[in-house]
């Protein structure tokens, strides 16, 4: 929970850093500023970059987008049209849409089954699927150790002989208990409903947690390139994204991407939305995809190559 403070106080240590500086106070501008960076570096709130990787040309293998459509939102019908406008402009060859609308998914598939051939809709995948130009197989729900369904959506690939394993998350959300009843801050009312609030961030986060050790028991049983992307709920430097990172996995972000790279703003920007992949794939461009005309979140597209 820690995690969701620090881009804040980062923000905050600028300007006194700043304040410092005008007033000439050198010294403790200095050891202020280098406590920044290294809690900037531990938390992995801002990459230590000058400019994001933009490296894409002929010969890269994948390019994956992600994409948080907040289905139950809006009119449908536009937002299918929004939608494949969006994949037409950006051409990936692979797709996770989560919270598809439960009362229209025909429309939106109907948008999406003309630019892919493949696809986990309709499924048992509960309004969270993959697009795809290549063939997907092995297409299942993953169950953590107790044998409850978890926020993540497997599926397996093959892209010119390199099989891929794919994991489309939505993790638990800390609006949301964990019968699925809306707990956000708008709906706080008084101290009690601060704590109960702050409690749910705490049980979501240790939900959150099962869900990231069920994709690394799932990794373990495999030798596949993989890749884990969609919507965590979670933050940069958050022991979600660290269990993540210690089975081997690679934040797009922080190896490729520059600046904050926020997909939510409301009630706060934050960057929940995560792609990461594994050894085997080269990262070669990562972006985030302004698309707050369509979603509260915005999509995040990255491109890969195999090793050699």
């Amino acid at each position: 929970m820690l995690a969701l403070f620090i881009p804040w106080f980062l923000l905050l240590e600028l300007f006194v850093v700043i304040v410092l500086l005008i007033r000439k106070k050198w010294k403790a501008s200095i050891i202020l500023f280098v406590v920044m960076l290294a809690l900037n570096w531990w938390y992995k709130c801002i990459p230590f970059r000058l400019y994001g990787l933009n490296n894409t040309n002929d010969s890269c293998r994948l390019k994956i987008l992600c994409f948080n459509i907040d289905g139950s939102c809006g009119d449908i019908i536009e937002k299918a049209k929004s939608i494949k406008e969006l994949i037409n402009k950006l051409s990936p060859n692979i797709v996770f849409i989560a919270e598809f609308n439960e009362q229209f998914p025909k429309p939106l598939h109907s948008a999406l089954k003309d630019n892919f051939a493949y696809t986990t809709y309709p499924g048992q995948l509960f309004f969270h699927y993959f697009y795809s130009n290549y063939p997907l197989f092995n297409s299942r729900r993953l169950k953590d150790s107790d044998g409850k369904d978890v926020g993540v959506y497997a599926c397996s690939t093959v892209i010119q002989g390199d099989t891929i394993d794919l994991y489309g998350c939505h993790f638990a959300s800390n609006n949301y208990n964990m019968l699925y009843e809306r707990h956000s801050i708008e709906d706080i009312k008084g101290q009690e409903g601060i704590f109960a609030y702050i409690k749910n961030i705490q049980t979501s986060g240790n939900r959150r947690k099962i869900e990231a050790e069920t994709i690394v028991h799932d990794m373990s049983q495999s030798s596949h390139h993989a890749i884990v992307l969609g919507d965590m709920n979670d933050v940069g430097g958050s022991d979600v994204i660290r269990a993540l990172e210690a089975a081997g996995l690679t934040d797009a972000w922080q190896e490729g991407g520059f600046g904050y790279g926020a997909t939510i703003h409301y009630p706060l920007p934050y960057r929940i939305d995560h792609i990461l992949y594994n050894e085997g794939l080269v990262l070669k461009s990562v972006k985030v995809i302004d698309t707050s005309d369509i979603s509260d979140h915005n999509a995040v597209v990255a491109v890969f190559d195999f090793r050699n």
